[in-house]
C-alpha cells in the first residue's frame, strides 16, 4: 500500500512511484458512454488505473485543464458506485469526441470494473494503451485513487532520475523484499 510506495519514493535516484497498470502490458480497454443509463456507447478507450503519484510516475504531459490535486483523489476504500472520480483523457480521445467543443468538464460513464463514473478535469498529450497501428491505441483515460495500508497485489512502478534506473532497480527490489520478507 503507501507505505510501499513512500518506501520505494525514499529510495536515492526514485524521481516518483506509485502503483497501478503499466502501459503496453494489461492495460484494459473499457466501453465509454456519455449517458448514465449506458445506452449511447462513444469509445472504447484504454483506462489506466494507478494509486497517488502515477501522473508523475508516468511523465504524463498534462496540455489543458489540471492533473488531480491531492484532495481531487479518492480514498480507494471509499469509492463507490455514486463516486465521480476525476480523470484525464487523451488529446486524440478529445479530440475525436469533442471535435469543436472541450471535453474538460464532461461527465463520462464507464461499464467496466462493475461501472463508474469520470469528470474529466485534464488533457494528456500522449498515453498509448497499444501500438497496433489503429488510430485508437491513442485513446485513453488515467484514473488516480489513493491507498492506504491496505496491501496490494500487481504492480508497483519507478520513474529514476535519467540515466539512473539501472542502478535504481535494484536497491528498490532490495527495498521492497526487506520491509515485505516471506
Amino acid at each position: 500500500g503507501a507505505g510501499n510506495i513512500a518506501l520505494l519514493r525514499a529510495v536515492p535516484g526514485v524521481v516518483a512511484a506509485s502503483f497501478g497498470d503499466v502501459p503496453f502490458e494489461g492495460v484494459s480497454q473499457y466501453p465509454l458512454f456519455s449517458d448514465p443509463g449506458m445506452h449511447t456507447r462513444i469509445a472504447d478507450p484504454y483506462v489506466f488505473m494507478g494509486t497517488q503519484g502515477y501522473v508523475q510516475t508516468l511523465g504524463i504531459r498534462v496540455i489543458a485543464g489540471h492533473a488531480p490535486h491531492p484532495d481531487e483523489i479518492p480514498d480507494e476504500s471509499t469509492i463507490g458506485p455514486t463516486t465521480i472520480l476525476p480523470a484525464l483523457m487523451t488529446q486524440a480521445l478529445a479530440e475525436r469526441l469533442y471535435p469543436h467543443e472541450t471535453a474538460l468538464g464532461r461527465v463520462l460513464y464507464s461499464g467496466g470494473e462493475g461501472g463508474f463514473s469520470m469528470r474529466i478535469i485534464g488533457i494528456v498529450d500522449h498515453l498509448r494503451g497499444a501500438i497496433t497501428g489503429r488510430g485508437s491505441d491513442d485513446d485513453s483515460i488515467l484514473i488516480q485513487y489513493r491507498v492506504g495500508a491496505q496491501n496490494l497485489g500487481g504492480l508497483f512502478l519507478i520513474r529514476s532520475q535519467p540515466g539512473q534506473l539501472q542502478r535504481v532497480l535494484p536497491l528498490a527490489a532490495k527495498a521492497l523484499q526487506k520491509a515485505n520478507p516471506g
